[in-house]
């Protein structure tokens, strides 16, 4: 189950680091705009992006340790007070403390780059405007190339499959189909809002004065607008996602055991099984043996009708009848033979042969 799960999850995560990207981008361009009279000077004066992104760095370091360590302890806190179990392993302790710590360095790395883009930018603007206007609709294509082909990889390959315990297949490409097109729609979603916000700076006149400003604030630059919505729709989309497939992993284990166990939990004997009376009440006893039949062999099985139907499940289209009547059929008749229920071929559940 946590193999099928984790697999299942792992396209998840990298559409969450994307929206995590996509906010901590949007809030270092806030954070320049509020410094930028300092990085332009620092740009004029002919200091290279990467010097002016390490000069900020130990800032931006001082702000991400704390909120790293914050994140950590709220997320540990949340998993030993309402988690499944208060008990952690040392190896999810270990993991979690190497996440958070990559997670810190990669956030400032990316804040100082975006710093250091900014600080470029401000000087010579116009002749770097031209090209960079392309790169959300190029990003779009690419993203729906990306979804072309994760949809061919599904088709072709297939997705997770479980083999008892074990859980095979499951490639990240594949995987990620819903993911990568979420990802399309929301870059092909931002496309359209950049071009709508460019042309509504000037909108809202009719607003009153605290929602015309509040307007014009958020209609004033277009990149962390767009950066922010989508953001927020990859983090909600995200969600959904990875509920359904958690919500589909268990469903299936569940399904799968009520097909070929029949129950939670089946335990297979050789000698003469005798029930604990702490198991008596909710478990039952199945003999097992194989026989000829016409021109094959079968599997037949035993059961006991007095608890076969409370310890075990049915699922709903394996049959028309319920489990009590299927078993209702099995009551037996002096001078008849013993009644069974065949099962494969041309016959149906519960059908007499």
């Amino acid at each position: 189950m946590r193999d099928t799960v984790a697999r299942s999850l792992a396209p998840v995560r990298v559409a969450s680091l994307l929206s995590i990207a996509c906010v901590l981008i949007a809030a270092t361009v806030l954070l320049g705009r509020e410094r930028r009279r300092e990085l332009r000077l620092l740009a004029m004066r002919g200091e290279h992006p990467a010097r002016i992104a390490l000069a900020f760095t130990p800032s931006l370091l001082a702000a991400a340790l704390p909120a790293g360590v914050l994140g950590f302890a709220s997320a540990w806190l949340t998993v030993t007070h309402f988690g499944p179990s208060a008990l952690l392993e040392t190896h999810a302790i270990r993991s979690a403390v190497l996440a958070a710590t990559a997670c810190v360095l990669a956030g400032v790395m990316l804040a100082a780059t975006t710093i250091g883009v900014l600080a470029d930018r401000s000087v010579d603007h116009p002749t770097r405007h031209v090209h960079a206007r392309f790169l959300l609709p190029l990003g779009c294509l690419t993203l729906c190339a990306l979804t072309l082909w994760s949809f061919r990889r599904l088709d072709t390959v297939g997705g997770i499959r479980t083999y008892g315990v074990q859980a095979r297949g499951g490639d990240m490409l594949a995987l990620g189909f819903p993911l990568s097109l979420l990802l399309a729609v929301t870059a092909a979603t931002a496309l359209v809002l950049r071009a709508a916000i460019t042309h509504a700076r000037l909108s809202g006149g009719r607003l009153p004065r605290a929602l015309r400003l509040g307007w014009r604030r958020v209609v004033l630059e277009a990149g962390p607008t767009v950066a922010t919505v989508a953001a927020a729709a990859l983090a909600a989309g995200s969600m959904i996602t990875a509920t359904a497939l958690a919500d589909g992993a268990r469903d299936q284990l569940h399904d799968k055991a009520a097909v070929y166990v029949g129950s939670d939990l089946a335990v297979t004997l050789f000698d003469e099984p005798v029930l604990s009376p702490s198991l008596a009440s909710r478990a039952t006893l199945a003999w097992t043996t194989t026989a000829d039949w016409a021109d094959g062999r079968v599997e037949l099985w035993g059961v006991d009708r007095a608890t076969f139907a409370a310890a075990t499940a049915l699922r709903d289209d394996g049959s028309e009848l319920p489990l009590a009547d299927l078993i209702a059929l099995l009551e037996p008749t002096v001078g008849t033979p013993a009644p069974a229920i065949v099962v494969g071929g041309d016959l149906a559940v519960g059908e007499e042969a």
